[in-house]
């Protein structure tokens, strides 16, 4: 292409882009004056914002009616991560222990000459709840029946028959590792089952606190598979003058029973508690609150009374709480919770989505609170409840809501 042309082109190019640039402003021109002060759809419903009122309710300030209690109510310990033994005061807890005997065909086959020279049951403490300086003492004794820690709750130990007599040939105790020896007839005993069950499945032994143990110590359970979980530990040999032979043998099922007075119709406390456990309800009248308002925020707070509070050395420090749907029958929706967080002495949490569902429903049951790892642990967190006579330290809502004036 020569020069001239070039330059021919580039001018063409830059008169098409002016009459581009004309026609794009003189549209606007003509669409500013459509602009005036009466507003569109979209601007109207901004403005219908105008015509809402926020209003504010304090359960403290506004005097709103409440009511809390709290029941005992079993749960399923046979997941539970800690299997927890001892007892104090009005509180006891049991487990029950087996292990998996998964023998080779060899010690099968030369079973009538097999000699138990020793066994040990090794425990390492990860828990500890009470006074640490007091008694921690137990018995075991031999299970009888068949058990199933999956189909057991925390108040089903009757179901587990044992025998009267201790096993106990020795033991020592400390703060960092716990053995066992049982009498070996009792473990020649489950050698002999597995092998004529083709399974290695035993009923194992019931651990029982003694009289004068005074605290409690969880040990890991067998759900989690670490370097602490408990295991049985049996030097053989074959014949008097056979080589000493160590198998170690992993738990098959484990499962701690947890029983005791707990006080539920102090009705100036709240009371939940791990392991036993102990749940309780809580209600507040809102009546007053429209149909047609929509909730902003709703917090509720609980206030800790730490003097008669009680926690071990490790826990989760938070609640959980559930929509109630039967306050009669303490029924709850699973799909309607939240967390508690604890803020120095107290519980904290937002439950908008809660509040707005008994609003639109009409039907208020209340809530329903727990310990967040209720099957971890002993942890008592006693709460100032509706009863209490002080107004401030009662359970505490605060929400904001909007509605048409």
């Amino acid at each position: 292409m020569s020069l001239l042309k070039k330059i021919s082109t580039i001018i063409e190019l830059k008169n098409i882009k002016l009459f581009f640039l004309s026609v794009s402003i003189f549209s606007l021109l003509i669409l500013l004056p459509a602009c005036s002060d009466t507003p569109s759809d979209i601007g109207e419903d901004l403005l219908a914002k105008d015509d809402l009122q926020v209003v504010n309710i304090d359960s403290f300030n506004d005097t709103l009616k409440q009511f809390s209690s709290s029941y005992k109510t079993p749960i399923k310990l046979g997941l539970a991560d800690v299997i927890i033994l001892g007892k104090q005061s009005r509180l006891q807890s049991n487990f029950a222990i087996k292990f998996a005997i998964n023998l080779s065909e060899t010690i099968k086959l030369k079973m009538d000459s097999l000699i138990i020279v020793s066994n040990e049951i090794i425990f390492k403490p990860v828990y500890r709840f009470g006074d640490t300086a007091a008694t921690f003492d137990f018995t075991a004794h031999k299970i009888l029946n068949v058990w199933d820690p999956l189909t057991l709750n925390s108040n089903d130990m009757e179901q587990i028959q044992f025998a009267n007599n201790n096993s106990i040939t020795s033991r020592s105790i400390s703060d960092t590792l716990v053995k066992v020896s049982l009498d070996n007839n009792l473990v020649r005993e489950w050698f002999q089952f597995a092998k004529d069950s083709n399974t290695f499945n035993t009923n194992g032994v019931m651990l029982r606190p003694s009289l004068n143990t005074g605290r409690f110590v969880g040990f890991r359970a067998s759900t989690l598979q670490f370097d602490d979980a408990p295991y049985l530990r049996v030097i053989t040999k074959i014949g008097p003058t056979g080589t000493n032979d160590t198998l170690n043998f992993i738990v098959n099922a484990d499962i701690h029973f947890v029983d005791g007075d707990v006080n539920t119709t102090d009705k100036t406390i709240l009371t939940t508690q791990s392991g036993i456990a102990v749940h309780s309800n809580l209600w507040f009248d809102i009546s007053s609150i429209p149909k047609t308002a929509i909730v902003n925020n709703a917090f509720i707070t609980l206030t800790i009374d730490t003097l008669r509070t009680r926690v071990g050395n490790t826990f989760a420090n938070s609640l959980i709480v559930y929509l109630s749907t039967d306050s009669t029958t303490n029924a709850r929706d699973g799909n309607y919770y939240t967390v508690l967080s604890r803020e120095n002495n107290t519980f904290k949490g937002d439950i908008s989505f809660m509040v707005n569902r008994w609003i639109k429903d009409g039907s208020n049951n209340g809530l329903i609170l727990m310990n967040l790892d209720e099957n971890v642990g002993l942890e008592s967190f006693q709460i100032f409840g509706s009863g209490n006579v002080n107004a401030a330290l009662r359970p505490r809502l605060n929400i904001i809501y909007s509605q048409k004036k």
